[in-house]
């Protein structure tokens, strides 16, 4: 991720020219590469390159990089040991630009603090106490529906003092 947001992968497929420009039979084993050319659009053409990236073998798919939002065009070479073909068509993927998400997320209504026991081919979530109304939840650590809330937070009700605590949060 970048200051820009959430950077995303996009996959590319194509089908591999089964013959040279002369019509001659190109087998697939002669084909040594793809490289892939990516960059800005001009309406559906190919504007300015921003980079690129070299697929060895003979690959039908590869991965880009990680791209920022925007609309991203791409152009695919074959490569032999002897030459490289001239560009293919052009294809267009739009990375969505991704909200932030949702920020001060609560304990509401459902009071009861969790916490996690793991024994041998088992997982459990057990009570361990309480959680104020309105505490705060650690948006970016969850187990299933629940959320990790500050130790300080909950009123324990036993002995057990777990190291994580748990709340439904909304």
């Amino acid at each position: 991720m970048n200051a820009l947001g959430v950077l995303m992968i996009v996959t590319l497929n194509w089908v591999n020219p089964t013959q040279n420009t002369d019509g001659s039979a190109l087998p697939p084993a002669s084909i040594t590469a793809t490289r892939v050319e990516y960059g800005t659009c001009v309406g559906a053409a190919f504007g300015t390159k921003a980079g690129e990236w070299t697929q060895a073998g003979n690959p039908n798919t590869t991965q880009s990089p990680d791209l920022p939002a925007g609309t991203w065009c791409f152009r695919a070479y074959s490569k032999t040991a002897a030459a490289e073909s001239l560009a293919s068509n052009v294809a267009q993927k739009l990375v969505p630009l991704v909200p932030n998400p949702p920020g001060m997320l609560t304990v509401q209504q459902d009071l009861t603090a969790w916490s996690i026991v793991i024994s041998l081919d088992r997982v459990a979530q057990i009570p361990v106490g309480t959680v104020a109304v309105g505490t705060v939840c650690d948006t970016t650590q969850r187990v299933g529906d629940r959320y990790v809330v500050p130790r300080s937070a909950v009123t324990f009700a036993g002995s057990v003092r777990p190291q994580v605590v748990l709340a439904s949060c909304s």
